[in-house]
């Protein structure tokens, strides 16, 4: 079963967990609809700094972080080597919208999405 699909316990949104988030921050991240680990692993550096007021720098480790606790495998090879990636596609990402495409596998090259 995908940890994905039980992620509703408790301790999975502890966002607290995350490095450089304090109950102020959890708050925060919460009103601007960050309620997940997921929602942050999957959302880009500059959108977070951006509606939260966070660092750049601290987006950056929050993000990472937040998508090894998810301990998600590679839906290509089934390997835990995923990594988030920024930037898109000339084009394709707006300031405001996440892109579809976040998620690296150092494994076996697949970008996608969790």
């Amino acid at each position: 079963m995908s940890v994905l699909s039980t992620h509703t316990n408790k301790y999975s949104d502890d966002l607290t967990a995350l490095p450089g988030v304090g109950p102020g921050t959890e708050r925060i991240l919460r009103q601007e609809g960050f309620s997940s680990y997921k929602d942050l692993a999957d959302t880009d550096p500059i959108i977070l700094h951006r509606k939260c007021n966070i660092g750049l720098a601290n987006t950056v480790g929050i993000i990472t972080t937040a998508l090894e606790l998810l301990e998600e495998p590679c839906q290509n090879c089934g390997e835990m080597m995923l990594k988030p990636i920024w930037g898109g596609y000339p084009g394709q990402l707006s300031d405001e919208k996440k892109s579809n495409n976040r998620i690296f596998c150092e494994s076996c090259h697949w970008i996608g999405s969790i």
